[in-house]
């Protein structure tokens, strides 16, 4: 049995890597910003309703690309800052974080 766990183990580990890695690719985040004061309060309040959202400086929040369909569909107008990858967006966070300790 401990022979067969082995080899389990050398195969699922790359396996479990192929996956994260891959929904690093899938998994695209976008920095918005709303249009105006009012939609930034109204679409901060139904983003943070339905997912979790990334507040970063000057009225700018990033979120998974996927949630720009529910904003549309909700008629609140934003504009697009950047699109970047799972991993980039996230190492950009920390960074900042840590710069301001």
């Amino acid at each position: 049995m401990k022979g067969l766990c082995n080899r389990l183990h050398g195969f699922i580990e790359p396996l479990t890597l192929f996956i994260l890695n891959l929904y690093s690719l899938i998994m695209k985040m976008v920095r918005i910003k709303f249009k105006g004061t009012e939609n930034d309060a109204i679409g901060f309040l139904e983003l943070s309703k339905r997912i979790r959202v990334v507040c970063l400086p000057e009225d700018t929040y990033e979120i998974p690309f996927s949630a720009l369909k529910m904003i549309d569909s909700l008629n609140i107008p934003y504009t697009v800052i950047e699109t970047e990858g799972f991993d980039n967006a996230i190492r950009k966070i920390r960074d900042t974080a840590s710069a301001k300790i």
